[in-house]
């Protein structure tokens, strides 16, 4: 009989970036890519700091619990939310 969930499409996931320079951002996981955390997390030459990955979203409600938890600005989790969702709709 079939699957009847095989037409529903799997939210995209996304690490949710603490940028050492600048705002946080987000970076589509690519399961094929065992090394792409240690790609975000590399050593920045110029500074000696890095990027650092919080964990991974697949919802405004994941990103909003994930920012809560390292007690972000409420105002900037905000704009957090609206980039995700900026990023989801394109």
């Amino acid at each position: 009989m079939g699957s009847m969930n095989a037409h529903i499409k799997q939210p995209k996931e996304f690490y949710l970036v603490d940028a050492h320079i600048g705002d946080s951002y987000f970076v589509e996981v690519n399961k094929n890519d065992d090394n792409q955390v240690e790609d975000i997390e590399e050593c920045c030459e110029m500074c000696g700091d890095n990027d650092f990955v919080m964990g991974i979203v697949k919802s405004k409600q994941d990103v909003k619990k994930l920012a809560m938890e390292y007690d972000y600005n409420p105002d900037y989790v905000d704009t957090m939310i609206k980039s995700y969702e900026r990023l989801v709709a394109s």
